[in-house]
């Protein structure tokens, strides 16, 4: 009896873990962290698809995607035509939104995989957890298959259980814009590319931990309780947010950027971004083109 149980358990956890999207692919889409809509992808997919090499620089091997061109799914079906200054924030299950900015996408081509195409399931093992790890629903993918590249290079970020993503070209006024001291400037760009991921604000930013805005620490802490904590988070109970690369040359440059940033933010009472632009019907349109 109890060999039945174990089986049918083993039988069960290999269901949720390899479950198949396939017949039931759609992204979530939204502008500058506002929620827009669910997009049906399966028509888009059925006639867009490539199959995509890529080198998993973790195990070390060759690994073949169905995948479609993620520039050219912003173009056809949302309407994107390319700004010069635009991000990128992928939602995921977790909560996790890392954002990515519009110019990595224009140095190397970036792809959104939904199933494997070498007959592999759809998975990863966790390089820190060394766990079995859903990819799905989505994927995002780069091509790194040529040798001549830096396949490290932290721009590049590979982000897994995609289920929406959301263009983001006005942050309101958390966005220090030009007339304010260039270390503030600089430290904006740290915390969208270092902070953003895991804490929101306002509307804009992941969920896995707290909105600094709800948060009162940012308010209440000193200068130099902040630069401990981004010095060494771990000393404050802050076991799972990363440090600076303690082998970076300008990590204290960074941090002291980052430190103006937040004490500017302190400062500042969040405004409202723009509201979406594209409108249900406008993506609709998009979309039959492909049925």
């Amino acid at each position: 009896m109890k060999i039945l149980v174990s089986l049918f358990f083993f039988i069960f956890l290999n269901f949720l873990i390899f479950q198949n999207y396939a017949g039931a692919h759609q992204v979530n889409y939204g502008e500058n962290g506002l929620p827009y809509q669910k997009i049906p992808l399966d028509q888009y997919l059925s006639k867009k698809t490539r199959h995509i090499q890529i080198y998993n620089r973790y195990l070390r091997s060759l690994e073949f995607y169905k995948a479609v061109p993620l520039l050219d799914l912003l173009k056809d079906v949302m309407g994107f035509y390319g700004q010069e200054n635009f991000d990128v924030s992928f939602v995921t299950k977790t909560g996790y939104a890392p954002f990515i900015p519009g110019k990595s996408f224009k140095e190397r081509k970036a792809y959104l995989a939904y199933d494997r195409a070498d007959g592999q399931k759809f998975v990863t093992i966790g390089k820190v957890s060394k766990t079995i790890k859903d990819l799905g629903p989505l994927f995002l993918i780069w091509d790194n298959s040529s040798k001549k590249i830096n396949r490290w290079e932290h721009k590049f970020s590979w982000v897994y259980q995609i289920t929406g993503l959301s263009l983001n070209y006005d942050f309101g006024n958390i966005d220090p814009g030009s007339g304010v001291d260039p270390k503030i400037q600089k430290g904006f760009q740290h915390y969208k590319n270092h902070c953003m991921g895991c804490h929101a604000v306002g509307t804009i930013g992941g969920k896995l931990a707290k909105n600094l805005f709800i948060n009162r620490d940012l308010k209440k802490w000193s200068r130099e309780r902040l630069f401990r904590m981004l010095d060494k988070p771990a000393k404050f109970k802050i076991k799972n947010m990363p440090a600076f690369a303690w082998g970076d040359p300008n990590r204290e440059k960074k941090k002291l950027e980052l430190l103006s940033y937040l004490k500017y933010l302190a400062k500042t009472e969040v405004k409202a971004t723009k509201k979406n632009r594209r409108k249900s019907s406008d993506i609709k349109q998009l979309l039959d083109q492909f049925k």
